[in-house]
């Protein structure tokens, strides 16, 4: 597995700067920002964990291409290093920390539901159950318990003190002296 850091940054001359980081329209009416990387590279520091653990790789890579394969890496060093608002990051870093912010609260969202089902909390382990009949003064969860158990047990076949499974999945009767 890859492991990737953002070690430093270099702009070179060629790099869009201040009041040129905007474009008007035909008219000169409407300001917009100009969608440009041109002139930033980031020094990526490489690592492979399983072959490179004491020979990390440093290699310079073009913004454009570090904003595609990294973009939320790029973005949190963008803004920890106060890039974000240089025209090179300012149009695309706040899109990219919005849709970050997003996904991780429809997945907090996701995992707050599962308790919840359609108004009732729903137990998560067998030890939720029985603080929930506690809660309420009853036995109800715990009696859905064992009868889920008790549906599902004759699934099972439960060994005996003198039977055994073969590695090729045969039942197995075993002779013991019984001492």
């Amino acid at each position: 597995m890859n492991t990737y850091e953002i070690v430093k940054h270099r702009e070179s001359p060629t790099s869009v700067k201040g009041k040129d980081g905007y474009v008007y329209d035909t008219q000169g009416s409407r300001r917009y920002q100009q969608k440009t990387t041109e002139g930033w590279e980031l020094l990526i520091r490489t690592q492979n964990s399983l072959t490179d653990i004491n020979d990390p790789k440093e290699v310079w890579m073009p913004l454009k291409v570090l904003k595609e394969a990294e973009p939320i890496l790029t973005a949190e060093y963008a803004v920890a290093n106060g890039l974000d608002r240089i025209p090179a990051f300012q149009w695309w870093v706040p899109e990219v920390l919005k849709r970050r912010n997003k996904i991780i609260i429809a997945a907090a969202k996701r995992i707050q539901n599962r308790r919840f089902k359609y108004g009732v909390e729903i137990p998560t382990s067998k030890k939720d159950a029985i603080r929930l009949d506690q809660e309420n003064g009853n036995t109800f969860w715990q009696d859905a318990l064992q009868l889920e158990m008790e549906n599902v047990a004759v699934a099972f076949h439960f060994l005996e003190d003198n039977e055994r499974y073969q590695k090729d999945g045969r039942l197995q009767a075993v002779i013991s002296s019984g001492m």
